[in-house]
C-alpha cells in the first residue's frame, strides 16, 4: 500500500506539462473587446471620408495617443472598445465628414515577477492579454513545494484575486477577473492538505484540500 502511495501523483500537475518551448510572448493582438488600453500599445486608425489617411500610433506614457492633425485623446485605462469609442467620436466631431475606424496592431509586454511555490521563480516578460494562469505556465508550473489551490495575484501590495486551479480542473470554470500588468505579483502559497486516495476509484491521485473541506 506504501508503494502505491507514493507512485501517485498530485492531482492536476500534468496540467502545465505542454509548457511551450520559449518563454517569449507572441504578441498576436487576437484579444475581446474588453482587453484593457496601456502604455505601449498600437493603434491603427484608418480615416476615410473627407480626410483619407491610416496611423498607426504607440499609447504614450501620459496615456494618450497623439493623433496627426486632431491632438491627443486619452486612452490608457479603458477598454479596447471604449478606447475605439472615444478616438472614434473625437475624431468624427472634430471632421464633419471624416469616419475612422480603429483596430489594435500591436499589444505590449509587461514585466511580472513570480515567487513562491512555481517551477522557477523570479522577473518574467509576458503578453500584456495574458491573465496569471498564461505566467504560471510560463514559469514552468506549480512545483511540489506549491499549492493548486491558493494562488495570489497581486497589485500594489493588495491581492486582486486568489485563485483555486481545481474550479479550472473539475469545473471547467475559468473564472480569471484580472489581466496582467506591469510590476503584478504571482505568489503560490504552499500545499494545503493533501490526502492520497487510491482504490476502487476513477482517478487515483493525491488530493488537495482546503480548510472545511471533508
Amino acid at each position: 500500500e506504501e508503494n502505491n502511495i507514493r507512485k501517485l501523483n498530485r492531482f492536476g500537475e500534468e496540467f502545465f506539462s505542454s509548457i511551450q518551448s520559449s518563454f517569449m510572448p507572441i504578441n498576436i493582438p487576437n484579444l475581446s473587446s474588453n482587453y484593457i488600453i496601456d502604455v505601449g500599445d498600437e493603434l491603427s486608425i484608418l480615416l476615410t471620408g473627407i480626410k483619407n489617411q491610416e496611423h498607426k500610433l504607440f499609447v504614450q506614457r501620459d496615456g494618450s495617443l497623439i493623433i496627426p492633425e486632431f491632438g491627443k485623446v486619452y486612452v490608457s485605462g479603458n477598454s479596447l472598445e471604449e478606447s475605439s469609442a472615444l478616438i472614434k467620436n473625437f475624431i468624427e466631431t472634430s471632421a464633419v465628414g471624416t469616419s475612422a475606424f480603429i483596430t489594435l496592431s500591436a499589444i505590449r509586454d509587461v514585466q511580472i515577477i513570480m515567487l513562491g511555490g512555481v517551477q522557477s521563480p523570479g522577473i518574467y516578460t509576458i503578453s500584456g492579454g495574458s491573465n496569471p494562469v498564461f505566467a504560471l505556465n510560463a514559469a514552468g508550473g506549480i512545483s511540489e513545494k506549491g499549492s493548486f489551490r491558493k494562488i495570489d495575484h497581486r497589485r500594489g501590495g493588495k491581492t486582486l484575486q486568489t485563485i483555486d486551479l481545481y474550479d479550472i480542473f473539475i469545473f471547467g470554470d475559468y473564472n480569471i477577473k484580472h489581466q496582467m500588468r506591469s510590476g503584478d505579483v504571482i505568489f503560490v502559497h504552499p500545499p494545503q492538505i493533501q490526502i492520497p486516495i487510491s482504490g476502487g476509484i476513477y482517478n487515483p491521485n493525491i488530493y488537495e484540500m482546503v480548510e472545511g473541506q471533508s
